[in-house]
């Protein structure tokens, strides 16, 4: 039972980890793509 608890907590610990990870991924992910988008937008004299 006890190993089963430690089990669950390490579950759901890496689950938080990977929402809060996708959560500061996402708008990094956005910049990212916009910056490319603006690159290709401006003149390639910039």
């Amino acid at each position: 039972m006890r190993a089963f608890r430690g089990q669950s907590s390490i579950v759901s610990q890496s689950l938080l980890v990977g929402s809060i990870g996708q959560l500061c991924y996402t708008p990094v992910l956005k910049v990212l793509s916009g910056l490319q988008y603006l690159r290709t937008k401006l003149p390639a004299t910039l």
